[in-house]
């Protein structure tokens, strides 16, 4: 059995003047998340310097350790910007079986 957690976190930088200024935070959170062993990447809003959505992934092959390695990145997302939405997904890819989801969760921030 193999788990992959899927999260999606849009990021709002009110101190942002630019391109530049988002992408030196941005490439900050990347790297915090590449470090704890998560797969990660800017996925929308290149082009906003107000906005961005990071996506990242972790797999293994042990569900509870997949969903807390998850949850525990809220902790890397404190910082110098706002977090407007936080969305999480476990998918289970068993050999031979079709993908299940197991779980989905999605958050508002205000």
């Amino acid at each position: 059995m193999v788990y992959v957690g899927i999260s999606e976190v849009h990021l709002i930088f009110r101190q942002s003047r630019s391109l530049k200024d988002k992408r030196q935070i941005l490439s900050s959170l990347i790297q915090k998340l590449r470090n704890e062993g998560f797969s990660a990447c800017e996925t929308e809003m290149a082009d906003d310097p107000k906005q961005g959505v990071v996506g990242f992934s972790y797999s293994g092959k042990d569900l509870k350790y997949v969903e807390e390695k998850q949850l525990s990145t809220r902790d890397i997302f404190l910082g110098d910007f706002q977090v407007g939405r936080f969305r999480h997904e476990l998918v289970n890819f068993g050999l031979g079986d079709d993908p299940m989801e197991l779980s989905w969760e999605e958050e508002e921030f205000k």
